[in-house]
């Protein structure tokens, strides 16, 4: 499961994708309001819950008339199917299992190898996660964030290094770590789904090089907690969308300013996205 912000929300019902987002995640009533409604949930303040019915709807700031008010819980499937709707529904051919070996660019076009095939573009998003290879075929940067939370101290007990994050925990690791902690003889008798994960931060040093951008995973990586890259890399991944709408409409000098005010925000929100994460924790 994963939690969509309300920003994130907001930006499928502006798209008209939202009645479609919580159907796909199981939520059976859909506002369908033009004015904003009163959130079934508001969050907590160091733990203590607060009341949704005290919160004035009306005096949030910049926020524009519309039903998103609060989070979704969904899945990265649901996300992925509605996504991949609307993109067929636009004539968008989607292919899969073919691995990108090259890219090569100009002045004016950008080449992606492919499988056997090689696709001219005006330009390359590469959104193809945190071990992008576009990212390092394109020649990106990609460092180790510092956020403020240093100076925390831990005394930690560490399992050896049994397995990392290429290989997918065992039943028997799952078990004998359980049975460590819990202090009890219990039996995993199945498990159904299992990752591991680390409180890492990583960002690319800039996002476009060229004809070449990048988004999500691929421009920066994060704790899993919150699902901070869910609703960051779909806020980001709308922003190079911008900058290649001004470039149709504009010419190169727009999309260039443009690329590089988008660069900004992008940079400060992935800092500020990664600086709360560690905070919480």
């Amino acid at each position: 499961m994963r939690d969509l912000s309300a920003t994130s929300v907001e930006a499928f019902y502006r798209r008209g994708m939202l009645e479609a987002l919580l159907k796909a995640s199981g939520v059976d009533d859909y506002p369908g309001a033009e004015e904003p409604v009163c959130p079934r949930g508001a969050g907590h303040f160091a733990g203590m819950m607060l009341d949704p019915a005290k919160v004035d709807v009306a005096a949030l700031p910049f926020r524009l008339p519309g039903p998103a008010t609060e989070g979704v819980m969904t899945t990265l499937e649901a996300v992925e199917t509605v996504l991949s709707e609307r993109a067929s529904t636009l004539g968008v051919e989607i292919r899969r299992g073919v691995a990108v070996s090259a890219i090569t660019q100009d002045d004016e076009v950008a080449v992606a190898r492919a499988g056997e095939h090689e696709y001219a573009a005006c330009w390359v998003v590469g959104c193809d996660g945190g071990r992008s290879t576009v990212r390092g075929l394109a020649g990106f940067g990609f460092t180790y964030l510092r956020t403020p939370a240093e100076g925390y101290v831990g005394m930690l007990e560490f399992d050896g290094g049994a397995f990392d994050r290429s290989h997918r925990p065992a039943r028997e690791h799952l078990q004998a770590v359980l049975r460590r902690v819990s202090g009890t003889d219990v039996t995993l008798s199945e498990v159904h789904l299992a990752s591991s994960f680390t409180d890492r931060a990583m960002q690319t040093t800039t996002y476009r090089q060229g004809r070449v951008l990048l988004a999500g995973d691929a421009a920066h990586i994060h704790s899993p907690l919150g699902a901070q890259g869910l609703n960051l890399g779909l806020g980001d991944a709308m922003n190079p969308i911008a900058c290649l709408i001004v470039k149709r409409s504009s010419g190169p000098p727009a999309v260039g300013s443009a690329a590089r005010r988008s660069e900004s925000w992008r940079r400060q929100d992935s800092r500020k996205w990664s600086t709360a994460s560690t905070r919480r924790l």
